[in-house]
């Protein structure tokens, strides 16, 4: 239980983030920018291997790998938050 409850912990740190990811490669999917979020998801989820392994070797430990997820997801709803934001304006000046 108590790592179940860790692992909650740890993944619900970004699920908001994720939230955001989700809804904005739907948006850039729209505007026809599938490219954009196939670069950004591959590298951020391929990212997530060394990192894991990185994390998962400090007194992390098995919640290394846990975090190395919720630490990419943050970063993938980030940069997809902007991506958005500067796609969108650039398809409002082809308008």
């Amino acid at each position: 239980i108590d790592l179940c409850a860790h692992y909650f912990f740890i993944i619900g740190v970004g699920e908001a983030f994720m939230c955001i990811e989700l809804m904005a490669v739907g948006a850039l999917s729209g505007l026809g920018q599938t490219k954009v979020c196939s670069i950004i998801s591959i590298i951020f989820t391929g990212s997530r291997i060394p990192l894991a392994y990185l994390l998962s070797q400090t007194s992390l430990g098995l919640k290394g790998i846990w975090w190395a997820l919720t630490i990419t997801s943050i970063c993938k709803g980030i940069v997809f938050f902007f991506a958005f934001q500067k796609e969108s304006k650039f398809s409002n000046l082809s308008s």
